[in-house]
């Protein structure tokens, strides 16, 4: 299930679940629109004060809200289309891909769906992507800036 960690905006503590309800009417919305939300929880993200960074301690507990949230809404962006052959064919191009991603430990691997939009989401929590193909796959290393 989805997991909730505690983000602060306009000085109110909010769940994520709480800041996908705005978010539900923007399904039909434009991609740049999609990314500008997403700019302002990124930013949400980084500003975080002090107490409330056990909540959010690593990159990778960052970058899984963030996934969590591309999901949320790429589905409802898939589920508003017209044309359900569309969606099959959308829903069957995401693959699931392996991600490494640099926490303070070490590198550790998340396996996510990359999407279009989810690389737009990797440029904005401003880290460097590295492709390396090895027996036709591709390797995302994802190192923090």
């Amino acid at each position: 299930m989805m997991m909730t960690v505690v983000l602060v905006e306009n000085k109110r503590v909010k769940t994520l679940k709480n800041l996908m309800k705005p978010l539900k009417n923007q399904a039909k919305t434009p991609v740049k629109r999609l990314v500008k939300t997403l700019k302002t929880q990124a930013k949400t993200l980084k500003n975080l004060p002090k107490t409330l960074m056990s909540q959010v301690k690593t990159v990778k507990d960052r970058v899984k809200t963030l996934i969590n949230l591309m999901k949320h809404l790429l589905k409802r962006r898939v589920k508003n289309q017209r044309s359900n052959q569309w969606r099959q064919r959308r829903l069957n191009s995401m693959k699931t891909k392996k991600v490494m991603i640099k926490v303070m430990t070490g590198w550790k691997q998340m396996t996510v769906i990359m999407i279009k939009a989810e690389i737009m989401m990797i440029k904005i929590l401003k880290v460097t992507v590295t492709k390396i193909m090895k027996k036709n796959r591709r390797w995302l290393k994802m190192k923090q800036l």
